[in-house]
């Protein structure tokens, strides 16, 4: 069964120099997968959080060699695939953009599509619950039910689960991913992201016909 861990870097606010907010994917197909990632994640904690007092790892605490080892190594591992979406604020709906929870909710709605119409059976979804979020978990939820059956034609179950990212350790990678996409489109750092290039599989812009201009 597929599950998909997700998490953003950026914010959906009006800071000049962060033009583009990111949502990342990392998406497991299979239980031998995700174990082989806990067994990556408990190696990278150890090596990385303990000897820093840290309680995770969260790409806004981490150092870039840090960052650049850990990018390495769960690359190198590819048992899962990663897809973003990278929303340019600068052309969102103004009305859709000064609704938080519902721009957020719209945003996931668009990436989760990507991700998982090549997928015909049950999904779950995975999501750190200190995200810009909807203020519940069932708004979310309803959203991408409805849109998967009137709109995507996707008629296997969906399950939508928020945590506390200390207690999610894919969750925890993907922020580190995310990070890394988010710094390529706001200040054109490359280094990180291109580590990741041999897992990437949708990159999702939006809006696409006026990204970027």
């Amino acid at each position: 069964m597929p599950v998909i861990y997700l998490d953003e870097s950026g914010a959906l606010n009006n800071k000049p120099k962060e033009r583009y907010f990111v949502i990342g994917a990392l998406v497991t197909e299979d239980d031998s997968h995700r174990r082989k990632l806990k067994n990556l994640y408990g190696r990278l904690f150890v090596e990385h959080c303990l000897p820093n007092g840290f309680e995770e790892l969260h790409a806004n605490v981490l150092s870039f060699p840090i960052k650049q080892d850990i990018l390495k190594r769960l690359n190198k591992l590819g048992c899962f695939h990663l897809d973003y979406l990278v929303a340019d604020k600068n052309h969102l709906i103004p009305s859709l953009f000064k609704e938080k929870n519902i721009c957020y909710n719209y945003l996931v709605g668009r990436l989760v599509k990507k991700c998982i119409l090549s997928y015909h059976e049950s999904v779950t979804i995975l999501i750190d619950n200190h995200s810009i979020k909807t203020t519940s978990l069932n708004s979310l939820k309803d959203y991408l039910l409805i849109e998967a059956r009137t709109r995507w034609r996707f008629d296997w179950p969906i399950q939508v689960e928020m945590f506390n990212s200390k207690k999610c350790k894919g969750v925890q990678l993907v922020d580190v991913v995310s990070n890394a996409v988010f710094a390529k489109y706001n200040y054109n750092a490359e280094h990180l992201y291109n580590l990741c290039e041999s897992n990437f599989r949708h990159r999702k812009k939006f809006p696409f016909e006026k990204f970027g201009k």
